[in-house]
């Protein structure tokens, strides 16, 4: 049987903590600051979940550990849409050439949505601009809700 490992034990502690808790005895403040808090946290978190899904893709981890390519392990073992699927593998498979959009995910400064419009737009980008525009999306990001970010990047 897998033991997780000490971070991911504490994290599901918390969890279950933050859960027992009951949001209406909570104040206004606490409430706005500390969801701001576990918003960061959540990006942070897909941070963690694109790195380990990069090094699983290229270990093929899934073929030997379930028989079935990392997309399909995702979606058929653990339930994850074939878009949320996608938007995970997308910013995984793209880490290794983006070190600003990891770091900045990594910091909480990204969501997962930005991460893969920003991947989108710098791969349509000149080569020798590539770097510059990731660097200035991701500042925009930090401004600009997904959905905007990718208009303007389409445009």
């Amino acid at each position: 049987m897998y033991t997780p490992r000490p971070a991911v034990t504490r994290i599901a502690e918390d969890v279950h903590e933050l859960l027992a808790e009951d949001p209406h005895a909570l104040a206004d403040i606490e409430l706005t600051n500390s969801t701001e808090i576990l918003l960061q946290l959540r990006n942070q978190l897909d941070a963690v979940l694109v790195r380990q899904l990069q090094v699983i893709d290229v270990r093929d981890a899934t073929v030997d550990e379930a028989g079935r390519a990392t997309r399909g392990w995702l979606v058929e073992d653990l339930l994850l849409s074939g878009r949320d699927a996608s938007r995970y593998l997308t910013v995984a498979r793209s880490l290794p050439e983006h070190r600003e959009i990891d770091t900045a995910l990594g910091a909480g400064r990204l969501t997962l949505e930005h991460a893969r419009v920003i991947t989108y737009a710098v791969a349509k980008a000149p080569a020798g601009l590539r770097d510059v525009i990731e660097k200035e999306l991701v500042k925009a990001s930090e401004v600009c809700d997904p959905g905007r970010l990718g208009q303007f990047t389409a445009s």
